[in-house]
């Protein structure tokens, strides 16, 4: 049986025995040992002059993302732009860390700490070796064969799956191919949850215009009241990209994505060789009525009958393109 610490939910302690196994067969069970996964007080405020900042690699809107090294370990280190902020604010980004420092999932970002005092407010997390932009977009560009654009709709599905089942429920609210993080052993994870918002019980639906153009649902163009099926929208936009190796509405402004999405109902173009299951699952993911875009379940139950089929059975990723 298999274990990883991340998944381990914060400040608990785990115990666990090691057997050896190999040609021989099995060799006797180890003492007993155990892992404490210490509180979030303790653990996640770090000291900003602990950090090693290195170039930056990303930014966005709100912050600077920058390589950096803390305690001899390789991490991404996400800076915001506006360091004095008014209390409330502030008070807010506290919650926002504590909130992330619970979350374990494989295919979410791994938190590891922030630094709460300005003029230093950041937020570190594990170094991924990319972007799913980067692969389909960048100089070494991939060309990703059926079972890798499986492999990654599944992760990226059961990421926001897990994200909707918390309580409060995290709604991302951005999701697109940049904020999605390709690791070494090819695993992809959900970070950027700087446009995320905790949606409490008792509140069904949030509004406010924020998301990307291009990714976002039509209901945030038109600022209407939404719901989480917001990232179902944005999901079946990404499996287009990783599908045609194309940005959503390549060649448009802002303005005129708002009005083909909204007021012509276009969405971004599939090819030809996309089976027609997974046509369909993209074409009801961005639905342009959100109650009838599905859930998270329905999409992996989906992508499972998907796995089966002979499409997916090529393999190996080649440059040049998605096909």
């Amino acid at each position: 049986m298999g274990c990883d610490v991340n998944d381990l939910p914060v400040r608990c302690r785990a115990s666990f025995r090691v057997q050896a196994h190999n040609e021989m067969g099995r060799g006797p069970w180890s003492d007993v040992a155990s892992i404490e996964v210490v509180p979030y007080e303790t653990m996640h405020n770090i000291d900003f002059s602990d950090i090693s900042l290195g170039e930056a690699i990303g930014e966005g809107a709100f912050s600077v993302v920058h390589k950096g090294v803390w305690e001899g370990m390789d991490v991404a280190v996400k800076r915001l732009k506006v360091q004095y902020v008014e209390e409330q604010y502030a008070e807010e980004f506290r919650k926002e860390v504590e909130l992330l420092s619970h979350l374990r999932h494989r295919n979410i970002v791994r938190y590891i700490g922030a630094s709460l005092m300005a003029p230093d407010l950041c937020v570190l997390t594990e170094l991924a070796d990319g972007s799913l932009s980067d692969m389909l977009y960048g100089a070494n560009k991939a060309k990703l064969r059926p079972h890798r654009v499986l492999a990654f709709a599944k992760h990226i599905a059961k990421g926001m799956k897990y994200l909707h089942n918390l309580r409060p429920m995290i709604i991302h609210r951005d999701l697109k191919s940049s904020n999605l993080l390709v690791d070494a052993n090819m695993v992809c994870k959900i970070s950027d949850f700087g446009l995320s918002r905790i949606k409490n019980e008792s509140v069904t639906k949030i509004s406010g215009m924020l998301g990307t153009p291009g990714w976002s649902a039509p209901e945030i163009y038109k600022q209407d009241k939404y719901t989480e099926k917001v990232d179902m929208y944005s999901y079946g936009v990404v499996l287009s990209e990783i599908v045609t190796g194309e940005k959503p509405y390549s060649g448009l402004n802002q303005m005129q994505i708002a009005f083909a999405t909204v007021y012509q109902g276009q969405r971004p173009s599939l090819p030809d060789s996309c089976p027609k299951p997974l046509r369909s699952l993209i074409k009801s993911c961005w639905d342009s009525m959100p109650q009838k875009r599905p859930g998270w379940d329905k999409i992996l139950d989906a992508l499972a009958l998907l796995e089966a089929s002979p499409w997916t059975q090529t393999k190996g990723d080649a440059p040049g393109g998605v096909g």
